[in-house]
């Protein structure tokens, strides 16, 4: 099934998506405080929060050096593992091609829902 990553890896990176998404959470209602989740402001507005380093915590971090020391090769199979689990495709070898096509560059990858997209990928493939 996977030829690149092994399901450690891959479990390693959702959980550290899960606890930047939790941080995110959190700093979301410190910044926006009564937003439940929803931040009535602008793609800009939050991107030059997120460029001032608002939005920075020690999960973003360890989830982007995870993601970062990945090959290329890696980084397209988690990237076909996160268009599995998201539903673009139900099969691996179609999510492949699609990632192969790309750069699978990090700061694409990041910006993903990682912890819902690749638990998905792994039950899909039967290996969660």
């Amino acid at each position: 099934m996977l030829s690149v990553l092994t399901v450690s890896e891959v479990l390693a990176i959702a959980e550290a998506a899960i606890a930047r998404a939790r941080d995110q959470r959190a700093m979301d209602e410190y910044l926006y405080p009564g937003s439940d989740g929803f931040l009535p402001l602008t793609p800009a507005q939050i991107a030059a929060d997120a460029a001032a380093g608002r939005f920075d915590s020690a999960e973003r971090a360890r989830l982007e050096r995870l993601v970062s020391a990945l090959s290329l090769d890696a980084r397209r199979e988690l990237m076909a593992l996160m268009l599995l689990g998201r539903g673009d495709t139900n099969s691996l070898e179609t999510a492949m091609s699609i990632a192969k096509s790309s750069h699978a560059a990090v700061h694409y990858l990041l910006t993903k829902p990682l912890e819902k997209h690749l638990p998905a990928a792994l039950n899909k493939l039967g290996l969660a």
